[in-house]
Order: structure tokens, then C-alpha cells, then sequence
């Protein structure tokens, strides 16, 4: 199923992923500028942005800094598509600057992908010690961790094996179980 919806929507064999929307708070802007200092030297990764409606500011960046092929826009995909999508990333940057929960950082755990985040908010929280935190300004830092994942030596299983397990603790069952705790501690 991952390759055929590689193939389908025309994804690259390594890529980093970024879900988002248009609100500024993503920050978006930060993680394309660490891409394009990423991929100045030609690198063999991608970035994928899952975007209904990117703003001109950020495809005039894009056009203006980078190859089209470099970073590949998708619009509109299926809750099924987006899991395969999830699965066949390298790894999720969601360089959000403010944030109630971070729904992305556990899609992207649920499918044993590593997440670079930032270190403010609800973020660590959710990220806990499993995901790479970075400023939100972090140009610098994006750009470190995605020559990390570049690099062929690097080993993503440990990082994959660590999300699998954490995601655990945010199941249903477990939140339940912990109400029941909660509640009998009221008592």
C-alpha cells in the first residue's frame, strides 16, 4: 500500500514530512528556510508539505530558493493516503510556535516515524523524550537534525522502536484506565 501511494501522488524515495495549515503559528516559513540551507548541497531528501492552501509568500520562497522538485506540495489526500504518507517519511517536522496538543507529533509516532519539534508549549509534553526539539526559530538546529537523517550511518530503528512504545501511554485504553484511577483517588 506505502509504495503504491508513493507512486500515485509522485513521492520521493526520502523525504521529511510537514502537515500543516496556513496559520503563521506553524511556522512553516522556519522549516522551509532550514530546508533550503539543508539542500544546498544537493541532498537526496524532499520535503513534503501537506497543505491545502499554501500563501504566495511561502510558494514565492519555495520558487525562489529551490527546485520545484525539492519540495512537493500535497493539497488534498485521504485520511488513508496520509498514513502511508506518514509511514514513508524519514522523519516529521512540525515547527509549530504555539500549540493546545500536537496531534501530528502522535500521528507521526503512531506510524513509527520521528518527529523534530519545538521545546515550547504543549510540545515536550506530547513529544516526550522520544521526539528531537529544536527553537522555534531554529534554522540552524532544523538543518542539523535533517543531515542527521540524511546521513546513511544513522540508525532511524532505535527511533522507531521508541515511538511505537510511546505512543501506548495515548491510547484510549489507557486514558480511560487513568480516569478510573483518577476517579477512585476522589473517593
Amino acid at each position: 500500500m506505502l509504495s503504491e501511494c508513493k507512486t500515485r501522488l509522485n513521492l520521493p524515495s526520502r523525504y521529511f514530512l510537514s502537515v500543516s495549515c496556513s496559520h503563521p503559528r506553524k511556522n512553516i516559513e522556519t522549516l522551509i528556510k532550514a530546508f533550503i540551507q539543508f539542500n544546498s548541497k544537493k541532498r537526496e531528501h524532499k520535503l513534503v508539505l501537506v497543505w491545502s492552501n499554501p500563501p504566495k509568500s511561502i510558494l514565492n520562497l519555495c520558487q525562489k530558493n529551490i527546485e520545484n522538485s525539492d519540495i512537493i506540495f500535497l493539497k488534498y489526500i485521504s485520511d488513508k493516503d496520509l498514513v502511508s504518507v506518514y509511514n514513508g517519511a524519514t522523519a516529521t517536522f512540525f515547527p509549530t510556535r504555539y500549540e493546545g496538543f500536537g496531534f501530528p507529533i502522535l500521528e507521526s509516532f503512531a506510524c513509527n516515524t520521528p518527529v523534530v519539534t519545538c521545546r515550547n508549549t504543549s510540545l515536550p509534553e506530547v513529544g516526550g523524550n522520544i521526539a528531537l526539539y529544536t527553537d522555534e526559530d531554529g534554522v540552524d538546529e532544523m538543518s542539523y537534525y535533517m543531515e542527521l537523517f540524511e546521513n546513511e550511518n544513522f540508525d532511524l530503528h532505535l527511533f522507531r522502536e521508541q515511538a511505537k512504545n510511546y505512543i501506548k501511554r495515548f491510547s484510549w485504553e489507557n486514558t480511560a484506565l487513568q480516569y478510573v484511577e483518577l476517579y477512585k483517588s476522589l473517593l
